[in-house]
């Protein structure tokens, strides 16, 4: 028996009807090659044009991984191509390449995160789509990036070694125009159904995770809908009515918030496969006036000051 309600829920989702099954239809999808370089890139992330999904996992790089990118950029080498997925013009959400991306845009803000600190930095990114300057520069959250890099002779130092963006000299003008390979993946057709960019996201993802439904459902369509299930669901009544303090890293939780909402709202509608139902509803919430979303944080609440009292 599951100890708690997300636990129930894995029973229940493996159970319920139609929800991994998405029926895949043919589609107009194109996959670009650019060649964008590291400064357009970097200013890329700095205008908020290119977002980091909610389902990938935080920055997990040590200072000398990111810095053998770095070093191979600044050498010419070939570094793993990125994927891009294209939701509008001139805005993007990365599909393959995180770890990368930020790896670059932190050595060119000369600050490379605390590991004790990154939870909290992925959810300050997500809120403002970069870090504030008061952040960056906060100790407790930041070091100097400067380069870490190993010697391949005792006698032989990396001539990067030590360096930081600003002290690059003449090399910071190469790793500014140094191209890196994308990939901008765009649905042209229909318009209207997401479905293929979700197995996209689903089947183009690093490390090869299993992505839940909800993780990639999140990405998708992030809007301020999805901002009050986030915020419902660290409500301290909430946590202990499912028996787990802190958010599930796969968004369970979530989902079965969406879930209670899609049904209370849309059930009558409903038809197989569930994974449809539910990003066809979070795609309408986007467009939820604040007053749509405020009713639905109060019915909420209510709903766990009338279940308090309940017994275990």
């Amino acid at each position: 028996m599951a100890e708690n309600a997300t636990e129930w829920f894995d029973d229940y989702a493996e159970s319920a009807e139609g929800v991994n099954d998405v029926v895949i239809d043919e589609y107009d999808i194109t996959a670009t090659p650019n060649d964008f370089n590291v400064m357009t890139l970097n200013s890329f992330i700095e205008l908020g044009a290119v977002r980091i999904p909610g389902f990938q996992r935080n920055f997990v790089w040590d200072i000398g991984r990111s810095s053998k990118l770095i070093e191979s950029l600044l050498l010419g080498l070939p570094v793993p191509q990125l994927f891009l997925y294209e939701q509008s013009r001139n805005k993007f959400l990365v599909i393959d390449g995180q770890q990368r991306l930020m790896s670059i845009y932190y050595f060119m803000k000369q600050r490379f995160p605390r590991k004790s600190k990154r939870s909290q930095l992925r959810l300050i990114f997500e809120k403002y789509g970069k870090i504030p300057d008061e952040i960056l520069y906060d100790d407790e959250y930041f070091e100097t990036f400067n380069l870490k890099l190993p010697s391949q002779l005792p006698d032989h130092k990396n001539k990067f070694h030590g360096l930081n963006y600003s002290t690059l000299g003449e090399f910071q003008t190469a790793l500014n125009l140094r191209p890196m390979r994308n990939i901008v993946v765009k649905q042209n057709d229909p318009s209207d159904d997401d479905s293929s960019m979700y197995e996209i996201f689903n089947r183009l993802n690093t490390g090869g995770v299993n992505l839940k439904p909800q993780e990639i459902r999140t990405s998708m369509y992030h809007s301020k809908f999805y901002e009050m299930l986030y915020k419902i669901n660290r409500e301290e009544k909430w946590r202990d009515f499912i028996g787990s303090k802190e958010p599930d890293i796969h968004m369970k939780d979530i989902e079965i918030l969406l879930r209670s909402f899609a049904m209370l709202i849309d059930g009558d509608k409903y038809k197989p496969s569930m994974i449809k139902f539910l990003n066809q509803f979070s795609k309408k919430c986007e467009n939820h006036k604040e007053s749509q979303n405020d009713y639905l944080e109060s019915l909420f609440k209510s709903f766990l000051s009338a279940c308090e009292n309940l017994p275990p």
